[in-house]
């Protein structure tokens, strides 16, 4: 359960980024749409990662 609530606030997060990246002040583009990525590899890292104790 832990991990799908991972997942799902790193891909709303990125999800965000890459919104803000669109209507945010140009010169912060780049490093919104850098967070976004690292937020989906995050995501993906998350998602497979090994379960505890099982």
């Amino acid at each position: 359960m832990t991990r799908t609530i991972g997942i799902v606030l790193c891909l709303a997060g990125a999800v965000l980024l890459a919104w803000l990246s669109i209507v945010s002040n140009p010169d912060w583009y780049w490093i919104h749409l850098i967070g976004a990525g690292l937020l989906g590899v995050a995501a993906g890292i998350i998602r497979n990662w090994p379960e505890r104790g099982g």
